[in-house]
């Protein structure tokens, strides 16, 4: 039984199709969701004074080197801490996917920070908005 060259085709664009990550054709750099994070109003600390802040459920701009990122969704990242366990960032109500291939780049993150002592994530931020250099 000989097969058509168009159903040989036709499965090969299928199977070629379904295998693709959307988030592949994401830029690796630049802005992801609110543009605020760009605000110079808001200024940034860098992740190795997060002990600093006590208060949960403040606006802050934190910077730091990407650990990991979420590979399902792009919904999440982490942010590494010297000698401390990684601070978790999550996307706010998913409202925009990460690239997949950003760790050891730079992350600036615009977001609400959250405490919750019964999360190993001790410490998390909810972001609105992600620059990645």
């Amino acid at each position: 039984m000989r097969i058509s060259s168009l159903a040989i085709l036709t499965f090969l664009f299928i199977v070629g199709a379904c295998n693709r990550d959307p988030r592949e054709k994401l830029p690796q750099t630049g802005s992801f969701g609110n543009s605020k994070t760009t605000s110079s109003e808001l200024g940034s600390i860098p992740i190795s004074a997060l002990d600093t802040l006590i208060a949960a459920n403040q606006e802050i701009v934190l910077e730091g080197k990407v650990q990991k990122v979420c590979q399902g969704e792009g919904c999440w990242l982490s942010l590494e801490r010297d000698g401390k366990a990684p601070v978790l960032i999550e996307i706010k109500d998913k409202a925009f996917q990460l690239p997949s291939k950003i760790e050891g780049k730079t992350a600036r993150v615009n977001g609400i920070l959250t405490t919750d002592s019964s999360d190993k994530y001790s410490r998390k931020i909810l972001a609105d908005g992600i620059i990645i250099e």
